[in-house]
């Protein structure tokens, strides 16, 4: 795996990638954080219906962080310049506490000088994300913040999540 100051430089280089570059490169950034961290994860995991009725596929599902037996969803959303992704924002939330079987944390960046910042989204869009934290939204973070925050998380490297899928999930659009 690599060392702290690779893990910099990734998040060093997201500064001069193009916006669909840079959120993959955040999304290995943060894949790599939690596989050095003991984290045991799926990648775009088909973790319930969304509220269209859809399967909706997370970006990563923890399955053996000990305080979340039931298992932890990560979000990486990544908005470096104007553009359509922070209004994808509320349904994102609306899913994650009305059909999210499990907690989840959304993971922001893309342009911002500190965590207030609102980088290449449009002012307010990740305080209004930071507004809307309760229930199963359970923090809107930097990456930077992420990585404090998970490596203060103890992972059960025989722990497995209990059961998170919903019931009626299977067979929806011919997928898994």
């Amino acid at each position: 795996m690599g060392s702290v100051t690779d893990e910099r430089k990734a998040l060093t280089s997201l500064e001069h990638c193009r916006p669909e570059r840079t959120g993959r490169t955040a999304e290995i950034l943060i894949e790599a954080m939690l596989q050095k961290l003991g984290a045991r994860m799926q990648r775009q995991f088909p973790l319930c219906h969304s509220i269209y009725g859809t399967v909706l596929k997370v970006d990563f599902l923890i399955e053996n962080a000990v305080a979340f037996p039931d298992g932890l969803v990560i979000e990486s959303k990544w908005q470096q310049t104007s553009g359509t992704a922070d209004e994808k924002f509320p349904y994102l939330v609306l899913n994650i506490r009305e059909r999210f079987p499990c907690p989840a944390i959304i993971v922001t960046g893309g342009g911002q000088t500190r965590p207030d910042d609102d980088g290449g989204a449009r002012p307010g869009a990740y305080a209004w994300l930071r507004k809307h934290v309760g229930g199963n939204l359970i923090n809107v973070l930097t990456v930077e913040q992420l990585m404090g925050w998970m490596a203060r998380q103890t992972f059960d490297p025989n722990g497995v999540r209990r059961q998170v899928m919903r019931p009626d999930w299977r067979g929806l659009d011919g997928d898994r």
